[in-house]
């Protein structure tokens, strides 16, 4: 069985090492491997041959609803997307040190690149970057990053060191913004801002490190497998790598592919992400629907009214914010308690704002 991708530095006990070889072991049976968080599923025979083409990637994203949805790739999409930044980073072989949970696109990829071209995997913590100096580690790997991460490590002078150290830093899954932007132009670090999503495994455009520290903003051009469309502010794309299959429906190779983000180009760096159309929040690099969070507030029989909303932050991108109307008697305290016993942490606000109206536009949106 190949593993030669995994890197022999690995500490055999690491639960990403584990979740790569069961991956890897399914690949070599042909089958359809669907990446949950926990553990890698193989799809049976039967199942795999009504829903997928062979050796499909299987992951899952939000999309524009908040509701999970099954993203489905195969070796071609894959296969393009790696090639694609390939071309842009201009190298034969990919190594990188991944940070990333492996059931999301972000993190896989990494192994897809490095099984393709050579490369090898490492795999750890990104608070390892604040503990231990692996400058001599990091010289020939590129490291991918949200930036929640980059944040925190942004206060740390070893991390620092290491970061320099590396080839690059993938920085993407949600906003960069600005103040961290500017902070790590500041310092140095070799940030590679770039777009793309599950449904096109992984990004599609970048800014290269050196366009990045000669204060270029935004996230890059097309990679040479995609193509971007801007009608009304909203980002349509044609790429490649672009899954077939997005829950029920099938997608068109050759169609243009609506996304809900909304963007602008600029001549001299390229594409700007300027927002979504739709309501859910981006915190850390995941997925939040406030009509989830909301629906739980509303539930426990306190709140007259609410709206959940995500407010810029430079350590989160985007914070939950939670605007509340109380009912007569209620205690903020007693809704707090209620509300993180049904909340994943990821949803359960970190700001709460007690009103006595909630002002929104008639698109649905909070005034400021």
């Amino acid at each position: 069985m190949n593993f030669s991708c995994l890197d022999s530095l690995n500490q055999s006990s690491n639960p990403s090492l584990h979740y790569a070889m069961r991956v890897l072991s399914m690949y070599e049976d042909n089958g359809s491997v669907e990446f949950l968080k926990e553990d890698p599923k193989l799809l049976g025979a039967d199942i795999a041959k009504k829903i997928t083409v062979p050796k499909s990637r299987i992951f899952r994203t939000s999309g524009t609803s908040g509701v999970p949805q099954k993203v489905y790739h195969n070796e071609e999409t894959i296969t393009c997307a790696v090639e694609a930044l390939l071309d842009r980073i201009g190298r034969e072989n990919y190594s990188s040190f991944c940070c990333l949970p492996l059931n999301h696109v972000g993190g896989w990829m990494q192994v897809e690149r490095a099984l393709r071209t050579g490369g090898s995997v490492l795999f750890g913590d990104y608070k390892n970057l604040t503990e231990v100096d692996m400058v001599e580690i990091l010289k020939q790997r590129w490291i991918s990053l949200v930036p929640t991460q980059l944040h925190v490590l942004l206060n740390s002078s070893l991390a620092l060191k290491n970061l320099r150290s590396s080839l690059g830093i993938f920085v993407g899954g949600a906003e960069l913004p600005p103040a961290i932007e500017m902070k790590a132009r500041e310092a140095g670090i070799p940030l590679w801002p770039c777009y793309g999503m599950t449904e096109t495994a992984g990004m599609i455009t970048a800014l290269d490190s050196d366009s990045f520290l000669d204060h270029g903003s935004g996230v890059g051009t097309c990679l040479s497998h995609s193509r971007i469309k801007i009608v009304e502010g909203r980002l349509s794309i044609k790429s490649k790598s672009l899954c077939y299959r997005f829950g029920e429906s099938k997608i068109p190779k050759d169609d243009w592919y609506e996304t809900p983000d909304l963007g602008a180009f600029e001549d001299d760096t390229g594409y700007r992400i300027t927002g979504r159309t739709d309501r859910c929040i981006i915190t850390g690099g995941e997925m939040v629907s406030p009509q989830v969070v909301e629906n739980c507030l509303r539930e426990t029989s306190l709140v007259t009214d609410c709206m959940v909303v995500g407010e810029e932050d430079n350590h989160w991108g985007q914070r939950v914010t939670a605007f509340i109307i109380l009912k007569s008697n209620a205690q903020i305290d007693d809704l707090k308690k209620i509300a993180k016993k049904s909340l994943s942490s990821i949803e359960y606000p970190k700001d709460w704002k007690v009103v006595d109206a909630i002002p929104i536009s008639e698109m649905g949106k909070l005034k400021e």
